[in-house]
């Protein structure tokens, strides 16, 4: 599955019961991403790591729901980028 594709599922899984589907409570924000990016198997706990590091920093709780899909997938390419060997 394309990077774009498992941003999709992790926004999804973070954006999954909010109040108006566009924002999430930053206090849910950060349980979800851990939850999501476990999820859908995103390489080597390093990678993991990585990628939860990244989009926790970006996200806000007033971040869309589209700005998070872009945010996640850069977040996956760059770190694809600096451990190809843990994707």
């Amino acid at each position: 599955m394309s990077n774009k594709g498992k941003a999709y599922i992790v926004a999804s899984a973070i954006y999954a019961g909010t109040k108006d589907a566009d924002t999430v409570d930053i206090m849910d924000l950060e349980d979800r991403l851990y939850r999501a990016v476990n999820a859908i198997g995103f390489g080597s706990d390093e990678a993991k790591a990585d990628l939860y590091a990244q989009v926790a920093d970006r996200l806000t709780a007033d971040t869309t729901f589209k700005d998070a899909v872009s945010i996640i997938e850069l977040s996956m390419d760059e770190t694809a980028k600096y451990l190809p060997g843990g994707i």
